[in-house]
């Protein structure tokens, strides 16, 4: 799995200082270009933006706290590089620090916070890109009473399909607030760890057809490889659909009623996709065993075969033993067939062996 290494690991510049503290710097790509996408819209009207520089994203914040925009904004940073923007929204929403150093330090398991003004959630985003490799990172959410602030670790995401719906206006999410938005972006979020478990199953498929004709080291690798990636999706989907039961039961004015219903259902796919999840590893178990059922009757094989030329060159080493002692009064050594006598008899002793074998299916 791409992007993994943050999983299991703390960043180690965050030890030692105070709770709050935000990392030095973010990503170290420098040609990473930070993409600040700005969505407005109510049941009739729609805009989408690109926040070019701070001045635009402070103006933008400004507009949203003092209440002076559309009935929803959703503004969605992509590849989380400038700790100046996450710093300037922090200050200008009056976020705490711990939830700006959860948001910078995107090694977080998902989980959910009421701060009363507004939400914290983070999940992880789990997709396939271009090449069928599966791309993992942290997105993290502030929801308000009006607005949606995202924010991702890379460009590219599963939101497409949230922007498509917004811009035609088909569904209820233009006629719903920005609880059911957030709510759209993580079923999203969810309905893609269906595609990966998929995508994994079928490579488990082609897997198995391949150790049971080759038994290659390579593809005991291979699945050793899927195992680990269907335990750590399984990983962030606990978690997940832990954090869905934690919002039902959360009684927060910035969760409508009729959006916490469909929490239920995102709750069902995280169940769904857990029980694949706890099937992908019986069945990588059974792969597993069913290499090992495979070589131990290979290696009984090739020990069969073994044994069995073992058990014919026995009576022929003991002809020959007999006969290389070279005692000078045995009687064979003057008789001028004794040779090719002695090569007679072990031609049948062999043949004999190799009948009876035959006959007891030992061959």
């Amino acid at each position: 799995m791409t992007r993994k290494s943050k999983a299991f690991v703390r960043n180690l510049s965050s030890i030692g200082k105070p709770p709050g503290s935000l990392p030095e710097s973010l990503q170290n790509d420098q040609d990473l270009t930070v993409l600040v996408n700005n969505i407005s819209y109510d049941q009739n009207n729609y805009t989408k933006n690109i926040l070019s520089d701070q001045q635009q994203l402070i103006e933008k914040l400004e507009s949203i706290k003092n209440g002076s925009n559309f009935s929803v904004e959703w503004i969605d940073i992509e590849t989380l590089k400038d700790l100046h923007l996450v710093k300037t929204i922090g200050e200008t929403l009056e976020i705490h620090p711990l939830i700006l150093e959860d948001i910078t330090h995107t090694h977080q398991r998902p989980k959910f916070e009421d701060w009363d003004n507004y939400i914290y959630l983070v999940v992880r985003m789990i997709y396939l890109n271009s090449s069928e490799e599966i791309i993992q990172e942290q997105v993290s959410f502030i929801l308000g009473a009006n607005f949606l602030i995202s924010f991702q670790e890379f460009d590219g995401d599963v939101f497409n399909v949230i922007r498509k719906r917004l811009e035609s206006n088909k569904g209820r999410v233009r006629r719903m607030g920005a609880d059911y938005l957030m709510y759209s972006l993580l079923d999203a979020i969810a309905d893609n760890y269906f595609l990966v478990i998929d995508s994994i199953n079928e490579k488990l498929i082609l897997l198995e057809e391949q150790i049971n004709s080759e038994n290659s080291l390579s593809a005991m690798k291979e699945l050793q490889n899927l195992k680990q990636e269907a335990l750590l999706i399984r990983r962030y989907a606990l978690p997940f659909k832990e954090m869905t039961t934690l919002i039902m039961k959360e009684e927060s004015n910035l969760l409508q009623a009729e959006t916490v219903v469909f929490f239920k259902d995102l709750q069902d796919h995280l169940i769904q996709i857990l029980d694949s999840l706890d099937i992908l590893r019986e069945i990588c178990l059974s792969m597993f065993e069913t290499y090992r059922s495979v070589m131990n009757n290979k290696m009984n094989e090739i020990m069969k075969v073994l044994t069995v030329f073992s058990a014919i060159f026995m009576p022929i080493t003991f002809i020959v033993g007999v006969y290389g002692m070279n005692f000078k009064y045995m009687p064979e050594l003057e008789s001028h067939l004794g040779y090719p006598i002695v090569w007679l008899i072990m031609v049948v002793v062999v043949a004999v062996m190799l009948l009876a074998f035959k006959k007891n299916k030992w061959l």
